[in-house]
């Protein structure tokens, strides 16, 4: 992952159509290169639980972007032009709206706090509180990835133990997103 926008040259991907098991490079120097070394995140909408789309910014706060579930983490990226970071947010380690703390997936830090990145999720999706150019720039396209937790992407902290923690559970799709101190 880097901060740079998304690559547009033709021959990065072979003209083969993707399957459910298989995708087709083509020979571009960014993802194909000899002796090179990749690794690919291949993902798909599972209705109610996953979500991998696009939006366009608008420029002003309360953009809604609509998953059909509650996230429970959220990741952005505006692909349209370089510097911006892959934002991460999640309702286990900030349970309650506006979220504010994100992890950068491209950057060696551990946490970023910002009010002008604020995020907001609903029982439908999640909103960008935000007109910031990392998350909503008027036209600018940013690519997301959601996904629920468990069944309703609320959880409870535990504090049974010697550490505190907040767990959230999806037996169904066998994932957690787990927070401890």
């Amino acid at each position: 992952m880097t901060d740079q926008a998304v690559l547009t040259a033709s021959n990065i991907w072979n003209s083969t159509v993707p399957s459910s098991t298989v995708f087709s490079l083509s020979t571009h120097a960014s993802n194909n290169a000899s002796n090179g070394t990749y690794i690919a995140y291949c993902f798909h909408d599972v209705t109610g639980y996953s979500k991998f789309d696009s939006y366009t910014g608008s420029g002003s706060s309360g953009l809604t972007i609509t998953t059909g579930f509650r996230p429970a983490l959220v990741i952005i990226k505006q692909s349209s032009a370089a510097g911006e970071n892959w934002y991460m947010f999640d309702s286990t380690r900030e349970p309650f709206n506006d979220l504010q703390i994100a992890l950068k997936a491209d950057e060696n830090v551990a946490e970023a706090s910002n009010s002008a990145k604020a995020v907001e999720f609903t029982a439908t999706g999640f909103k960008i509180k935000s007109t910031n150019s990392a998350l909503n720039t008027n036209t600018a396209t940013y690519i997301y990835c959601a996904w629920a937790g468990g069944q309703d992407s609320i959880s409870t902290y535990n504090t049974t133990g010697t550490i505190d923690s907040r767990v959230k559970a999806s037996t169904t799709y066998g994932q957690s997103i787990v927070s401890y101190n």
